[in-house]
């Protein structure tokens, strides 16, 4: 049984805010603001200064099979996962792009591995963990077939963009299969992968369709996170090159295309990462029945001018309550170095 005292950010939908968690088997048992009688006789672990929110959710990391072996693999999955825990991160969604053997692994980081789905293959009608990955500048006729195939069966989608038009194509193509269909609810995602400008957030909303910003993140980049999330469409990105300081920029923005609240950057790291993955009932915010993975930050983020947040640090992860071993590093500069950037 482990008890925390401090500032715990749970990344819920009510953006709260409680003092006190607790820890047992690996599940969290409470969370609130005064401590239940039950564990008043356990002893506390005092954050003082120091906060606690849900580690970091990858929504996508898809796996080429140029350059990386089947008997590789294992290696490869097992650099990549000791510098996610070191980012932060505890959850990552692989998407795997040839019949590479699925490594075990010796600790409790959440890896989620999906093969890619193709109608041709009949055991992909068995197979419930394949996901459908198309780039919409490559779509013909076939494509949209099969990708109408992938939803009936139950299949997620995902549907790579670079583009205005391309965008709104992608928008087009889902909103149609999703109108006549009656399962909304599977979570068909558009990744973005270079600057979008001009965009009607409104089908998004209509059929939960969600979007991943995954991108180098230059100075050129360009997407209206403001206008998305205020738009009500869930919003997340892959974490495998974000740098900070266009987060930051987002939230001391004047522009309102662009500006956005802490609370809403936190959720698109945690709750809505996981809720694409199909895993927010067990990770991505600090509440009752989950799992107990969240991070210990040197300093609560929410008691620091907006300018000095890259000042903040990772100082430990914890995955099911187990704490993991991890450098102390600025937690900008990891997302700045790229956490799945191998050395």
């Amino acid at each position: 049984m482990n008890v925390f005292k401090g500032c715990i950010i749970q990344c819920d939908e009510n953006n709260s805010v409680a003092k006190y968690l607790v820890e047992h088997d690996g599940k969290i048992v409470f969370v609130g603001n005064k401590l239940d009688d039950e564990y008043s006789m356990y002893p506390v672990t005092d954050l003082e200064n120091k906060a606690i929110m849900p580690s970091f959710v990858n929504p996508y990391y898809q796996i080429s099979k140029e350059g990386i072996s089947v008997l590789s693999f294992s290696k490869f999955y097992l650099d990549t996962v000791n510098l996610q825990l070191t980012n932060g991160i505890s959850f990552c969604n692989y998407i795997l792009e040839s019949d590479f053997l699925i490594p075990g692994t010796s600790n409790d980081f959440h890896a989620n591995f999906c093969t890619l789905f193709s109608s041709e293959k009949k055991k992909s009608r068995r197979d419930e963990n394949q996901v459908f990955v198309v780039d919409m500048g490559q779509i013909q006729d076939s494509n949209v077939q099969e990708l109408e195939i992938a939803h009936k069966l139950g299949k997620q989608i995902f549907i790579h963009v670079d583009s205005d038009s391309y965008f709104d194509m992608a928008v087009s193509t889902l909103s149609k299969i999703l109108s006549d269909s009656k399962n909304n609810e599977i979570g068909h995602t558009i990744v973005v992968d270079s600057s979008i400008h001009d965009v009607d957030f409104k089908s998004c909303r209509k059929f939960n369709i969600g979007i991943i910003l995954k991108n180098d993140f230059s100075k050129d980049f360009y997407f209206p996170i403001g206008n998305c999330i205020r738009s009500n469409v869930l919003l997340s990105f892959a974490l495998e090159k974000m740098p900070y300081e266009y987060l930051l920029n987002s939230i001391l923005s004047a522009d309102d295309s662009l500006k956005t609240s802490l609370f809403e950057i936190f959720r698109c790291l945690t709750y809505n990462s996981a809720k694409i993955c199909h895993a927010e009932n067990y990770v991505g915010s600090l509440e009752k029945g989950k799992f107990a993975d969240f991070v210990i930050l040197n300093q609560s983020p929410y008691a620091c001018d907006k300018e000095k947040l890259s000042d903040i640090k990772i100082e430990k992860v914890f995955i099911k309550g187990n704490e993991m071993s991890v450098l102390n590093q600025s937690a900008i500069s990891a997302l700045i170095s790229g956490v799945f950037k191998r050395k």
